[in-house]
């Protein structure tokens, strides 16, 4: 199936994707909003042996405490899990705040994933908004702001994923097939994992 360009909603530039494809079956761990906690990704890890992809919805690193931030971006690499650009991650690599290699790798991350499912359905994961990952995504969003904030959404899509509001929650909409699931932060234990099938949202 042809891909849509990803493009922010105010401007005409074309957000940077990486794009993910799924087998009959295949899990998927989702986790985000790790602020330097590398610890804890490594205990949700070994709790799902079963789940051989893992992917990051940003914030991996802490503008407010950045110094294990060279650390936490040797860690990323070591363990290859793909990673969007959280607004801590701009703001560290933005000041320097961190080593010249892992600051132009967090400045190199992609702002979107596109994850094709075996059905030809596809999920949309971002940091917060596609167009902002600064402003949170509230439970309280209604089915208008959903289809004009993530306005990429269609009739192939089946759920938006976000993070950076620390909160887990799953919404439905009335008028469109696309539902919505904050994931959570590891910071505080929670994630999320697509179980092949559908989507549970865990904790530790």
């Amino acid at each position: 199936m042809p891909s849509r360009p990803l493009r922010t909603k105010n401007t005409h530039h074309q957000m940077r994707e990486q794009t993910i494809h799924l087998a009959p079956g295949e899990k998927l761990g989702l986790i985000s909003d790790v602020h330097n906690r590398t610890d804890l990704v490594e205990k949700i890890l070994s709790r799902h042996p079963d789940i051989k992809r893992w992917a990051c919805l940003g914030d991996i690193v802490d503008m407010f405490d950045h110094a294990p931030s060279d650390a936490t971006a040797q860690w990323w690499a070591d363990h290859d899990i793909p990673t969007l650009l959280g607004n801590h991650d701009s703001t560290v690599a933005s000041n320097f705040w961190a080593g010249h290699v892992a600051c132009c790798w967090l400045r190199s991350l992609p702002h979107a994933f596109r994850i094709w499912l075996p059905t030809g359905m596809e999920m949309l994961a971002y940091h917060s908004l596609p167009q902002d990952n600064v402003t949170f995504v509230e439970p309280a969003i209604t089915e208008r702001e959903f289809l004009d904030d993530f306005f990429t959404a269609d009739e192939n899509t089946l759920s938006v994923l976000v993070g950076h509001n620390h909160l887990q929650f799953h919404k439905e909409f009335q008028h469109t097939r696309a539902d919505l699931w904050s994931i959570g932060a590891v910071k505080e234990g929670r994630y999320a994992v697509w179980t092949g099938e559908k989507m549970k949202l865990c904790s530790l």
